[in-house]
């Protein structure tokens, strides 16, 4: 992943622009891949780790309507997240996560392994659903890994 992770900082650095997190499940994990080689302050504004509703509403701004009627596991909550991520950290990009890392919690309708991943930027909103089988170190880590690569593959698009 530190290869992708350099040619992501290349990017970055070259257009000038920066990147924030707000995470739920991966606990601060693709802000800590985002800032894993030397020179991340260059393009890294910051992250938040948004564990509860409280939080996520009240730090982050994600509006509460969205978790009342969608749930805190929802993509447009991951959405929200992402969005408001950028606009706190004034940002020019913002990944997001909310999901359900397990082993428990899971329900017939949100099962274990459900995870949510947002990407914003100019002019640009992403999501991803979906069901990552594995422990719950596997469910973050093959997230985080699914997050950043395709951050990666927008950013290379992007400024084609």
């Amino acid at each position: 992943m530190e290869k992708i992770i350099s040619e992501i900082a290349q990017i970055l650095k070259d257009k000038h622009l920066t990147v924030s997190t707000a995470e739920s499940f991966t606990s601060g994990a693709v802000a800590s891949a985002l800032t894993s080689i030397p020179g991340a302050s260059e393009y890294f504004k910051g992250g938040i780790i948004a564990y509860s509703e409280e939080i996520k509403c009240d730090l982050l701004g994600v509006s509460s309507k969205t978790i009342d009627e969608k749930g805190a596991v929802h993509v447009s909550t991951a959405i929200e997240m992402a969005q408001c991520a950028s606009k706190l950290m004034s940002s020019d990009f913002a990944l997001a996560t909310t999901g359900l890392a397990g082993p428990g919690g899971g329900t017939p309708e949100i099962p274990v392994g459900t995870v949510h991943l947002a990407i914003f930027g100019p002019g640009y909103i992403n999501s991803y659903t979906k069901i990552i089988k594995g422990s719950r170190e596997e469910v973050v880590e093959k997230a985080t890994v699914l997050l950043i690569t395709r951050f990666k593959n927008i950013l290379s698009n992007w400024i084609e």
